[in-house]
């Protein structure tokens, strides 16, 4: 038997899509968290929007005398990232400015920024430096900062997302009341959303008659099912050969098979995969070439033969035509296609060579007949 190599494919899909992201929001949910330091934060809501109503913390302090406010919380930011979406980055940005009477050598700093996990303050302290003395935003974070935590599209969906800021406030040689200022306090989520399926490989060998199928994901987000098409030579359609349930969500390397029960001589496959809410993307395309040779479709017995041959084919059969060695037809029958099995009468033909063609709905063959009596 012709040996028949595989034809192996890569397939480098990219997984993720295009970074994306949602923002800025605006709290929706302001107060004093007292976790921290000793000066409370007042009128925290009026860091809702920039529109120089502040929410304050103020403090009177002696020479060299310094102190930590409280957390100013603000969470309930209202996000609506997608549930699938891998979370890659989050940015805050805080409006705010500091007030000194009599100030010398005076200064108010980040305390400490964080961000909140349902509710919860932790993660990696942000905190940057020395506040300005007129409004400006300061920007914590970014799009590849993930302040030290894993965070899932639900969890930054929740009302309990958001972020805690506190200051410290020195005094130096001299300062009386000393204030901090917060006028807005926005957020920028950034994230990534999956693509439904990442393809690992695919292949396609001969099996016997037929062509088999096989590819791998790596994941799967959101598919429903596969659907191996195949085209031919000269033609413009993909046509359907079959389809495969996928496994819906997936972060294991899933295996797929599926089988082309009528090859051509040369066939081009791609696999449609079809996601749960009707959107499809392909995989690329590989071509597979059949060998007739490696498989017998076709048996034609007895072969020298007497009075009447036997045909067993592996598809239905729709024609038999007998030639003699000049050429000449000699007989011919054409059969529905109802059966892959034929019977030929050869009563009245000399002895000699023939050519048997035989005929199915998607292959010739021909077969050398021997006639003797």
């Amino acid at each position: 038997m012709k040996a028949t190599l595989p034809i192996l494919l890569i397939i480098f899909c990219q997984s993720l899509a295009g970074q994306s992201s949602s923002g800025p929001n605006d709290a929706g949910t302001f107060s004093n968290n007292a976790s921290v330091g000793t000066v409370a934060w007042t009128n925290q809501g009026n860091a809702i929007t920039s529109n120089d109503n502040y929410a304050l913390a103020t403090v009177s302090l002696g020479l060299l005398g310094s102190a930590n406010t409280n957390y100013l919380v603000a969470t309930n930011y209202g996000f609506a990232i997608p549930g699938t979406a891998i979370i890659t980055g989050i940015k805050v940005e805080i409006e705010k400015h500091y007030f000194i009477t009599l100030g010398l050598l005076s200064s108010v700093t980040d305390n400490s920024v964080r961000l909140l996990k349902g509710g919860t303050i932790g993660g990696n302290n942000n905190a940057l430096g020395a506040w300005p003395s007129s409004d400006a935003y300061s920007t914590y974070g970014g799009s590849a900062d993930l302040w030290g935590r894993t965070w899932s599209a639900a969890d930054i969906n929740n009302s309990g997302f958001g972020v805690a800021i506190s200051t410290h406030i020195a005094a130096g040689l001299a300062g009386l009341d000393m204030d901090a200022l917060v006028d807005h306090i926005r957020i920028t989520v950034y994230f990534n959303i999956p693509v439904p399926v990442k393809f690992v490989d695919m292949e396609g060998i001969q099996l016997k008659e037929k062509i088999k199928l096989h590819w791998s994901t790596a994941t799967e987000n959101g598919s429903r099912h596969f659907i191996a098409e195949k085209m031919l030579p000269g033609q413009n359609e993909w046509k359907a050969i079959d389809t495969i349930p996928a496994a819906g969500e997936s972060n294991m390397i899933r295996h797929y098979t599926a089988f082309d029960e009528s090859p051509g001589l040369n066939n081009l496959y791609r696999i449609c995969q079809v996601d749960q809410d009707g959107k499809y993307t392909y995989s690329n395309t590989i071509r597979v070439a059949f060998d007739p040779a490696a498989y017998p479709l076709v048996k034609v017995y007895p072969n020298p033969a007497g009075e009447q041959v036997m045909i067993s084919a592996a598809y239905p059969v729709t024609l038999l035509e007998l030639t003699d060695f000049g050429g000449r037809l000699v007989r011919q029958i054409r059969l529905p296609g109802t059966n892959s099995q034929a019977v030929l009468m050869l009563d009245r033909l000399p002895n000699g060579i023939y050519n048997l063609l035989i005929g199915t709905k998607s292959h010739q063959y021909i077969q050398k007949l021997i006639l003797e009596k």
